[in-house]
């Protein structure tokens, strides 16, 4: 049997709580060994190891056995291990654990460089976790194979270089490659060895406490590009400067729309020796494939279309079908169908009272409906029956049922409009 063993969390502070893990496997199956007991032990920075207090575990099911740690706040380093009860089991040798106890440091990076010159700064901030500067601590800077002088940060945690970067090679592009780091304060190291079956020692556990702060760095990469200057003159025809326009490349931008999502992109296309590089898309919200990412805009207006466009949908259909009625059952259906449509539309005017949200959203449907009937039914609707009367292609019935409709309907949607309005006036709505 091995025992594999791990810890909750690997980042610790003085005096936190987390948990050791032990897990015992079958080497011969590889499968869990439940009610197993194992023994946890320390060991610290001065090589002195012990059993822990009540560390005894029994694994569950999973063949896994856990202990609650607080780590000490004595000074010195602790290392963790575990072993099972009885000496007749091997120890496998997996991936080390290793502990780092300390607080956490950032290390910020910032490189700019004079305008017309090849003098660059680097500036660096190290912080903690409250964003606050760390001052007194020893940076390093490393460009490429190049380490220059260690500076100490300020009391705002600041430090800088200033650095002359050219090309080098032939004066062709050259890439420095930056890391600034902070080695960490003082620290202390303490490690458990165990055996594997073959009788080689390997470190199972590795904790390195720092005296305050840990380790932290942070890298960037610097082109720098050869300037050359050409002097004279030339005279040169229109279809030479083209050539060359397109041999050194350029940018071209221009405004695209569309009837669908979304609507309208700013298209931008470089080139560079007649062939197309870079052609890229920029829209309002979403991709340049027209994918709208899921977001609190999104979602609003998939929502508003979905109900303004039902409530369009169902008026055309209840409008429609009371004329239809009207032709083929007499004038009372007629009059059923649209009194039972309007009354929806009050109802759900009511339901809608004390939401500003569905109000706006009945507005614009009310609205929509207003303008579809008034359109409908005095500049489309008319015109055709009239004609159609003129040369006997349509009754006189459905003519008369048709215009009555969409002239009751407009009155009733004006008034549905004033009362929408007036309601969120009162709620604050404008």
């Amino acid at each position: 049997m091995a025992v594999e063993f791990s810890a909750s969390k690997t980042q610790l502070t003085l005096g936190c709580g987390f948990d050791l893990i032990a897990k015992v496997i079958n080497l011969k199956t590889g499968l869990p060994l439940g009610d197993f007991w194992v023994q946890f032990w320390w060991v610290d920075s001065t090589n002195a190891t012990a059993a822990m207090s009540d560390g005894e575990r029994k694994t569950n099911g999973d063949g896994v056995a856990t202990k609650q740690v607080v780590y000490p706040s004595s000074g010195e380093a602790y290392a963790y291990y575990a072993k099972p009860l009885y000496t007749g089991a091997q120890h496998m040798a997996s991936n080390p654990l290793q502990l780092r106890v300390g607080s956490n440091t950032t290390l910020l990076l910032d490189v700019s460089r004079q305008e017309d010159s090849n003098t660059h700064t680097f500036t660096c901030r190290l912080v903690k976790d409250d964003r606050n500067g760390l001052d007194g601590r020893l940076l390093r800077l490393k460009l490429n194979e190049t380490e220059y002088e260690a500076k100490w940060t300020n009391s705002s945690g600041y430090s800088s270089w200033t650095i002359n970067l050219s090309p080098q090679e032939n004066n062709n592009l050259t890439i420095y490659n930056a890391i600034v780091s902070f080695g960490g304060d003082t620290n202390k190291t303490a490690i458990a060895y165990l055996t594997t079956p073959n009788g080689t020692q390997y470190a199972v556990c590795t904790t390195i406490q720092y005296d305050s702060y840990t380790p932290s760095s942070n890298s960037t990469s610097i082109f720098i590009i050869p300037q050359t200057t050409t002097g004279g003159t030339s005279l040169k025809s229109l279809e030479q400067m083209q050539k060359e326009a397109q041999a050194n490349g350029g940018l071209q931008v221009w405004a695209e729309f569309s009837w669908w999502y979304p609507w309208f992109r700013l298209r931008y296309a470089g080139l560079y020796g007649g062939q197309t590089v870079i052609d890229v898309g920029i829209t309002l919200w979403g991709d340049d494939n027209g994918n709208m990412p899921d977001t609190w805009l999104k979602r609003k207006l998939d929502e508003w279309t979905l109900k303004v466009g039902s409530n369009i949908l169902i008026g055309i259909f209840a409008t429609e079908t009371a004329i239809w009625l009207a032709s083929h059952l007499g004038p009372i259906y007629f009059g059923i169908t649209l009194f039972a449509y309007n009354l929806y539309k009050f109802i759900t005017l009511y339901a809608n009272w004390n939401s500003l949200e569905n109000l706006w959203i009945s507005l614009v449907s009310t609205f929509s409906s207003l303008a579809v009937s008034a359109w409908a039914g005095l500049c489309s609707f008319l015109p055709e029956e009239l004609r159609a009367l003129a040369s006997g292609a349509a009754s006189v019935k459905n003519a008369v049922f048709g215009f009555l409709c969409k002239l009751i309907m407009i009155p009733i949607n004006i008034c549905l409009l004033m009362l929408t309005w007036g309601r969120i006036v009162e709620l604050g709505g404008v």
